[in-house]
């Protein structure tokens, strides 16, 4: 399992340096190579040398600190949520969703990654109500990730013993896509 991690943290190291890379090249083109890219460059050669170290904690805190929530950090943000919860610090991944979230506007593809992955921290952290209405919004906005809100609400319902409206889950799903209709949840509605 910590092979796996391992591997995630490279492949977000990867990702980093090669954004590094890009925002150091815009700034020196406009010659504007101030105190801020000194400190990201510090920063990230900080956050490598923790990953090589085998602390990968410390190194996705000097990640986050070190990139900026900006347009152009916000899929290294929601890849570094989902990590921070994979690895039991569910109420960082939540910040980091949230924040996420109100720089996005609630239409766009992006606002339905962070919303599901928000409503999987959520989930995480035993606050199932906060999910589920999460989750229901999601689905409502009738865009092509509403059936993966629906298969996360139909797990929470059958956590929460509510199985009415999981078998209402399982019909919905079981009329989707034909991606979704497989024996595992023809199974699971029968």
């Amino acid at each position: 399992m910590q092979a796996i991690e391992l591997i995630i943290l490279l492949i977000l190291a990867a990702l980093l340096t090669w954004w590094l890379r890009r925002v150091i090249n815009k700034r020196n083109t406009l010659k504007n190579l101030g105190h801020n890219s000194s400190k990201l460059s510090t920063d990230y050669f900080l956050g490598l040398n923790y990953l090589l170290n085998d602390e990968p904690d410390e190194a996705i805190d000097t990640f986050i600190s070190a990139l900026q929530l900006n347009s152009q950090t916000m899929e290294s943000h929601l890849a570094l949520g989902t990590l921070l919860r994979r690895r039991g610090k569910v109420d960082k991944a939540i910040k980091t969703h949230q924040s996420l979230l109100t720089m996005q506007s609630p239409q766009s593809d992006f606002a339905e990654s962070v919303r599901l992955e928000l409503a999987s921290d959520y989930v995480a952290a035993g606050l199932f109500d906060r999910a589920e209405r999460l989750l229901q919004e999601v689905f409502q906005d009738n865009k092509p990730s509403k059936w993966a809100a629906l298969k996360q609400l139909q797990i929470i319902y059958q956590t929460e013993k509510e199985w009415d409206k999981a078998i209402d889950c399982a019909a919905l799903l079981l009329k989707g896509p034909k991606s979704n209709k497989t024996a595992r949840l023809r199974a699971e509605a029968a």
